[in-house]
């Protein structure tokens, strides 16, 4: 008998025009000991069955299921998903596509997989934290395709080939934060948060680093986010960060699934491709990548202003004349 933690995703049907292409069906490996496939129906709804409250059966559709397989037993991993293998793979597949896989079909299972009768059945973290999942979109298919299951596995040997920086280690925890996350404001803080702690290089100007960088990536990437987008993002941040509540206006809907689509993009060019992602590794690196416009700074004392124009430097100068007026005391009463 094998071991296996197994989480079961289960969608409703998409009536889309033009029907969007099937979920995964066939099993793809995407590691060692790490498969998705869709389970014998009986077999799912055996697992189902443990996992909700009264052993009632679900009625959506399962489409299929992230499997842990342990070869040679469950010895040193006594929880479920005690090394956070699977919950690493769900949160790179929402990179390759957003869906709303949680833990609440989740559980440690002994047994023959194609064989129901033999399956002795312990529930996951079926409630709590990341048990529930939420898409931002509720307009697109809710599953993995073959081609999105390909690319998982191609992401997945990225992420083990070379682990990330920690930056983008950070934001990659703070988006699949945010997609457990049913509140609109504290999952529009989260979202913003993973992009400043990619692109925010320095204390100076922090929404003009914020706007002018996110919205060079997303140029870079392909994807549509403006820096006037940018801009406006962040200003919902500030507001709501700053206690003004999360009420939104029309509009806002579109505007975050962009900046949530300019995140996902950017993490997963990192994973895939170390040598953009390096670009992380520090300030000055990211600096460097994409530059923003430095303050103007006092041509007498060197500290930069933090307004414009010709009278930028009038406070700096007031702020420094007592200390040159005492050097010029000084420098009188030295005198022969």
């Amino acid at each position: 008998m094998a071991d296996y933690d197994v989480v079961i995703h289960r969608a409703a049907a998409d009536h889309s025009t033009p029907p969007a292409p099937p979920a995964i069906n066939a099993r793809i490996q995407l590691a060692n000991d790490l498969f998705v496939q869709r389970l014998p129906s009986t077999v799912a709804k055996k697992i189902t069955a443990a996992c909700n409250a009264g052993g009632v059966p679900s009625i959506t559709p399962q489409r299929y299921a992230f499997v842990r397989e342990y070869a040679g037993g469950r010895a040193g991993y006594p929880d479920f998903d005690s090394d956070k293998r699977i919950r690493l793979a769900m949160a790179l597949s929402r990179l390759v596509w957003p869906t709303n896989t949680g833990l609440a079909q989740s559980a440690q299972v002994s047994g023959d997989l194609t064989d129901a009768s033999t399956l002795s059945i312990r529930p996951g973290p079926i409630t709590g934290p990341a048990a529930e999942a939420y898409n931002a979109d509720s307009r697109l298919r809710n599953w993995l395709t073959d081609e999105d299951g390909q690319a998982l596995k191609s992401l997945l040997a990225g992420y083990d080939a070379e682990k990330p920086t920690p930056r983008v280690s950070r934001a990659l925890f703070l988006h699949e934060f945010a997609v457990n996350t049913l509140d609109g404001g504290v999952r529009w803080l989260l979202v913003a948060a993973a992009l400043e702690a990619l692109v925010i290089a320095g204390d100076e100007r922090v929404s003009k680093q914020f706007s002018v960088r996110t919205a060079a990536i997303a140029s870079e990437l392909g994807v549509a986010f403006s820096k006037r987008d940018a801009r406006e993002a962040y200003s919902r941040r500030s507001k709501v960060a700053h206690g003004s509540g999360p009420t939104f206006k029309a509009g806002d809907r579109e505007l975050f699934i962009g900046m949530e689509g300019v995140l996902r993009s950017c993490i997963r060019r990192s994973i895939s491709d170390p040598r953009w992602g390096d670009t992380f590794a520090s300030a000055k690196s990211i600096s460097r990548q994409w530059p923003v416009e430095s303050l103007p700074s006092c041509p007498l004392c060197g500290r930069p202003s933090k307004s414009r124009g010709p009278w930028a430097l009038v406070p700096a100068f007031f702020k420094e004349l007592p200390g040159w007026g005492l050097s010029f005391l000084a420098w009188l009463n030295g005198r022969p």
